[in-house]
């Protein structure tokens, strides 16, 4: 499954934290990083399990974010660089069970 994992740093965390948090997003699977703090990761862990994995380079004390989200086939991007869209298409996005309806 695909998804989009986005990190905000906080006022005081360290470009050698961020590369170690890097090194751990890429340590989970095929992955993509185009826009800075920002990576597309094909694993099958869910996106709790990855959140967990990762959170320890996540700074709670520094303001450190960090999002996770699967995302669909359904994309687009610009200036994504070369190879990049073949790159996507060749990801495995899994099936979405249709929306549920609340009543």
């Amino acid at each position: 499954m695909m998804y989009l994992i986005n990190f905000g740093a906080g006022e005081n965390t360290s470009s050698e934290a961020i590369g170690k948090l890097d090194a751990g997003v890429k340590a989970l699977g095929n992955w993509s990083s185009r826009i800075p703090n920002t990576w597309l990761l094909e694993t099958r862990l869910n996106a709790a399990q990855i959140r967990d994995r990762l959170k320890q380079f996540v700074s709670d004390e520094n303001g450190d974010r960090i999002f996770i989200a699967r995302i669909s086939q359904n994309w687009a991007g610009r200036n994504m660089g070369p190879n990049f869209p073949e790159w996507l298409k060749r990801r495995e996005f899994g099936t979405f069970a249709p929306a549920q309806t609340v009543q």
